[in-house]
């Protein structure tokens, strides 16, 4: 293993801070992650080419070619974002490359920035942008982590027709098929303000707000019982009440609450339908208020990745990594990927249950396996 390589790599995209978030003062550019990736990869023969998401805050893609200008081979993609962090919660910088005997530590070491130090060093250690008789694409997006933007915009604009599509999200080298979207919404209730002393005299948000909850309640219920599908751990569509934020006193009638949440669309429950029984629902719930409602989407909504777990890429996926192919609860880019029409997979190195939390770790044992995975992939589908 070219180890040092790959740390010194690894190392350098860690430090590289590219968090997204709604917030502008937290949001950053991925510019500077971009810059390095073009930098290593114009020393291993890549071609790059940046594309400007018009729907992000100063957020491009890069789009690496290894090997010939020519139609099919594979394309491997990662999202260059991170989600914001809290340093305090850490046991080391999250933003410098820590490890111990067992694990590398650092925020985005897995999810997912990290993925560009496994496909950089595989491809370094194993080829040459000569070898390749059909090309090696090597996408990185951005602003997965709130808009999935990038991938949107990419799929949209797509220059490019590989004959298959790996995502390197965490599944522990599990390849993943299938997934559920992700739908995020906001409800705001407009109330009239007065002083407690007299409650009838104004009409208090939060009491509405409580009937709206009462009804999204009995809704989650029913999506579990109306909607099963036993592909998924969690086998059916939910919904999550996320946060609520109203009033300012306690002696003052609250004139506005709002609450967010989010949906986890599959199967028969598309996001169309459930758009369309999250806003009956609120109404309902809402009763004679319901003119005092507004129902917001946070983000577009991400519709679910339907692949099959019978093509040639899964298959051989599941042979390479010796797992069984299964379907996630979560969303990754392949909602978007998917659209180039080809097979797609998600499979990368570590457990989804470390992103997004303090001391986000990458296990050393996998990243051999992981390495060996690639340079596979890329020889059945550049080299043939």
């Amino acid at each position: 293993m070219d180890k040092g390589y790959f740390e010194n790599l690894l190392g350098k995209i860690i430090a590289t801070v590219t968090v997204s978030s709604e917030d502008p003062a937290a949001d950053r550019s991925n510019s500077p992650l971009l810059d390095l990736l073009e930098q290593e990869a114009g020393a291993l023969g890549g071609i790059c080419r940046r594309q400007k998401v018009t729907a992000a805050r100063n957020k491009e893609n890069l789009l690496i070619r290894l090997g010939p200008d020519l139609p099919g081979g594979l394309l491997l993609s990662g999202h260059t974002d991170t989600v914001p962090c809290d340093p305090e919660l850490w046991h080391t910088d999250p933003f410098t490359l820590a490890e111990d005997q067992m694990n590398y530590y650092g925020l985005g070491v897995i999810d997912m920035k990290g993925f560009f130090a496994h496909v950089l060093t595989a491809f370094r250690e194993a080829y040459q942008a000569g070898d390749l008789k059909k090309p090696l694409h090597i996408l990185a997006t951005a602003d997965e982590e709130t808009t999935m933007a990038g991938a949107a915009f990419f799929a949209d604009h797509a220059s490019i027709a590989p004959e298959a599509v790996l995502i390197g999200e965490p599944t522990s080298l599990v390849p993943v098929f299938r997934h559920k979207g992700y739908m995020a919404y906001r409800v705001e209730v407009e109330g009239k303000t007065g002083h407690s002393s007299d409650p009838e005299a104004g009409l208090n948000a939060i009491g509405i707000v409580s009937g709206i909850i009462t009804a999204l309640t009995d809704l989650a219920e029913d999506l579990k019982k109306n909607f099963r599908d036993s592909s998924f751990r969690v086998d059916h569509p939910t919904l999550n009440l996320g946060s609520i934020r109203g009033g300012d006193a306690p002696n003052r009638i609250c004139a506005h609450c709002e609450l967010v949440l989010d949906m986890r669309p599959a199967g028969e429950a598309t996001p169309e339908v459930l758009d369309h029984l999250l806003r009956e629902r609120v109404a309902l719930g809402a009763g004679e208020h319901r003119d005092r409602i507004r129902v917001t989407e946070l983000y577009p909504p991400i519709p679910p990745f339907n692949g099959s777990a019978d093509n040639d890429l899964v298959i051989r996926t599941e042979e390479l990594s010796g797992r069984k192919a299964s379907a996630v609860n979560y969303s990754t880019e392949a909602s978007y990927l998917s659209r180039l029409g080809v097979p797609a997979v998600v499979c990368g190195a570590g457990d989804i249950a470390h992103a997004h939390q303090a001391d986000e770790k990458l296990p050393k044992k996998e990243i051999p396996e992981y390495r060996r995975i690639l340079q596979d992939l890329i020889r059945e589908y550049c080299l043939r």
